[in-house]
């Protein structure tokens, strides 16, 4: 088995090398984001402020489409952090699955969480 040194850290075999700079800040922006949404989404919703909560279901569907694309394309490019950001934006879906009545997007989050945290935890693509 042969082995090189990248930035003095020794590889071997198949191993990739870290890439440097992966926007890990995204990452976790993502899940605070999706903490507020999914927190805001609720609270208006149990106030029965239908303004502000059609508002921010209007909102949400475009953050769930900008971050989804982000982090699918960042997960395709082999950045581990693209399947953290997919990762935090399952709570945003379950918020407004139960707020909109769609029950079937709970256990389809719950199945794209485990494909996201295996993606994450396989290291890559």
């Amino acid at each position: 088995m042969t082995s090189k040194t990248i930035n003095g850290n020794a590889l071997a075999g198949n191993l990739k090398p870290a890439r440097l700079g992966q926007p890990v800040a995204a990452a976790a922006a993502t899940l605070i984001l999706a903490s507020i949404f999914s927190a805001a989404l609720v609270a208006f919703t149990l106030v029965n402020d239908s303004a502000a909560t059609g508002f921010l279901l209007r909102l949400t569907c475009w953050v769930l489409v900008g971050a989804g694309v982000a982090g699918t394309f960042l997960a395709g490019a082999g950045y581990r952090s693209g399947w953290l950001i997919l990762l935090g934006l399952q709570p945003i879906w379950i918020a407004y699955a139960l707020i909109t009545d769609q029950i079937g997007f709970v256990p389809g989050s719950i199945a794209y969480a485990a494909a996201q945290l295996n993606g994450y935890l396989r290291g890559g693509n």
